[in-house]
Formats: structure tokens, sequence, C-alpha cells
């Protein structure tokens, strides 16, 4: 399970569209998507794969109840599935002790503890006929905490009916009641509190692990419950991937480039990823409370020539204040006594000169 995070306007619609092969034919595409090894060209994508958009599209007219068990009876998605509903009703019930043995083989292989209602609502895909729809939909109801407003029509614009969060909480259940190989969810958190939130996305952590199958999910700023549920990040941002890996090496990839992470991830990744086109050192430098812009640069330079006219100030008047200035006068150096004192000295030595021959000696 993968959640898709990226600012406003950075691609997470257009991602998922691409990959649903839901995009608008007349937009130009480069690059290919395939499904294990296959191209588009060789499969119908919307049989395999599920898109919800953020928009919310239903049968006003029809409960919710009546929504979901609609959706039942169409083989949208798993085209597996219908082939082995088409037989169980032709009488092979083999096949549907198949489906459960194998079901619980792969939980004891993957080590998985399914949630109870789950269980029986994965238990229930592999039973027969009408009585195996109205059981996934009871069981849908009851996982997504709609029992409560099950038999009250969805509603649209011109008619009333349930609340915006539970209308989410439809579009969510319409695809679980059909279940598919692939889901792409784009802000299914709209409208819907932290609560309803982590319950929805736990229910598609363990259906998507049951069947491996693959989810990419687009949230705005997850709580941090969310966001411990999914095995992989991608970071988009202006249509760029930033990064796509598993969930717990993403912080050591942005400690790695200078990014330092708050102690809520999720809104760390939200916001290091800002809708700008400011180069990585700029954002890095901004991240450590540092300012880019290029009035500063004036704005330091004035503060660093006042810091030196300032000092050159200080230092003059503590040198005035330690040694004042004083009235100049002249200077007279006593001489006489100097003198003196040196002619008694010449005085009290003497000197003597020799001279050889018959030249005679004086003393001095």
């Amino acid at each position: 399970m993968t959640l898709l995070l990226g600012p406003p306007s950075s691609g997470k619609t257009t991602l998922l569209l691409a990959l649903a092969g839901k995009l608008d034919p007349d937009l130009k595409v480069s690059g290919h998507v395939t499904y294990n090894g296959h191209g588009m060209n060789e499969f119908v994508p919307q049989r395999t794969d599920a898109y919800t958009s953020r928009h919310d599209f239903h049968i006003g007219e029809m409960t919710v109840r009546e929504n979901l068990g609609f959706l039942c009876k169409v083989p949208k998605g798993w085209i597996a599935l219908w082939l082995v509903n088409f037989y169980l009703e032709k009488g092979f019930p083999f096949i549907s002790r198949y489906l459960l043995s194998e079901l619980s083989r792969r939980e004891i292989a993957t080590n998985i503890k399914p949630d109870p209602n789950i269980d029986i609502y994965m238990k229930a895909v592999a039973s027969v006929g009408q009585e195996a729809n109205q059981m996934v939909t009871e069981y849908v109801l009851k996982i997504l905490g709609l029992e409560m407003c099950a038999d009250i029509v969805v509603g649209d614009e011109m008619l009333r009916g349930i609340s915006g969060g539970q209308t989410k909480c439809v579009t969510t259940g319409e695809m679980l009641v059909g279940p598919t190989n692939a889901l792409f969810m784009d802000v299914i958190s709209s409208g819907l509190d932290s609560s309803t939130t982590v319950q929805i996305v736990k229910c598609l952590r363990q259906i998507v692990h049951i069947l491996d199958g693959t989810a990419v999910i687009s949230l705005l700023q997850p709580e941090p419950e969310t966001y411990e549920l999914f095995d992989d990040i991608i970071l988009l941002s202006d249509g760029q991937i930033v990064y796509q890996g598993p969930r717990e090496f993403v912080l050591e990839f942005f400690e790695s480039k200078g990014f330092r992470c708050p102690e809520r991830k999720a809104i760390f990744l939200q916001e290091v990823l800002p809708n700008s086109t400011e180069s990585l050192e700029v954002e890095a430098l901004e991240s450590r409370g540092f300012f880019t812009h290029a009035s500063w640069y004036w704005i330091g330079a004035g503060a660093l020539l006042g810091f030196v006219v300032l000092l050159n100030i200080t230092f003059t008047l503590a040198l005035t204040y330690l040694n004042p200035l004083e009235k100049p006068r002249a200077v007279i150096f006593n001489e006489s006594h100097g003198n003196r004192h040196k002619d008694r000295t010449l005085d009290d030595i003497g000197l003597s000169l020799r001279f050889t021959g018959n030249a005679p000696s004086s003393n001095i």
C-alpha cells in the first residue's frame, strides 16, 4: 500500500489517472504504464483497477444499501471472481472450498491476523449467489460504520440525503464490494475525521495484503496513526517524483539532503515540498532559519558596515578615557648636573701611554 503526498497542483490526480488508464485521450503522454509487464493495450485496465476521485458520484435516489448491493451484482473488476461465481452457480462446490483453503494458506504464510469483520467479508466473497452479495453488502456497511444510514437515500444537490463524510464512506465501500487488483484513491479523507480515516485505511490495508493487491492512496496531511499503516511513500513536487521507496527510509533520505524532521513525519513531508521553484540549497537554508531573499544581502552589508564604524568609535573613546589629553608644555632637561657627573668621572680615570726606544713615557 502506497501513500501519495504532495502540495496542491503537484500532479497527484494526473498520476493516479495515468496509472488507472483514465487520462484524456487528447492529452500528450510520454512513457508507458505496465501491469506486471503487460502494457495498457494488452488488457482492459478498467476491469483490473478501480479509481476513486475526490468528487463523489452516486445514484442519489437509491439508499446506501441499494448502491452497494447494485455494485455487488455488476461484474466490475476481478474477472476471475466472476468466473468462480459462475461455476459455483453451475454446481462446482469444490471451488468454494479451494478459495477458502487458499485464503487461509496465504494468511498463515504471511503471518496475517485479519480483523474478524474483514475475515468474514473475504469468506463471503467465496460464497454462492444472491446470499453472497447480501452478506458482502452487510459486512461492508458494518466495516465502514454505515449501518445507521443504510436505509437512507444517498442524495445529491437536489435531494437531501446522508452527510458528506458518510458519502465518502459509501464511495470507499463501492470499491470494496467489487474487488480489484489495483486501487487508486484520490483524497479519500475529505470530510472525514481522523478516526474514520484510520479505520478505512486499516480495512484497505488488510484487504490489499490478503488479496496480494496494490493500492495507491492520496491523502492531505494524514495523522501519524494513518501514516504508519502504509508500506511505501511517493512524494510529488511540480510533476516530479522527489522520493519513491519504503516508508522507513524516507527520514534518512531527507536528513542526507540537509532537512531535519520534526516529530510529525507526515506533516514534515508535506512542508518539505513547497509549491515553489526555489533550488534545493535555498530550501535547505530556509528550513534552518536562514534568510535567502536578495534584500537581506544589503541589510547584512549595512549591518556589517555599521558594526565596523561603531567599533572604531568605541575604541577611540576608550583610548581617550584611559589617556586623557593635557595642555602642552615645554620640557627642560637639567644638563649641568649631568655634565658635572661626567667630568668628575673622566677626571678619576687615568690613561698611561708607553713608548719603545728613547721616547719618554707620559702619563695622563
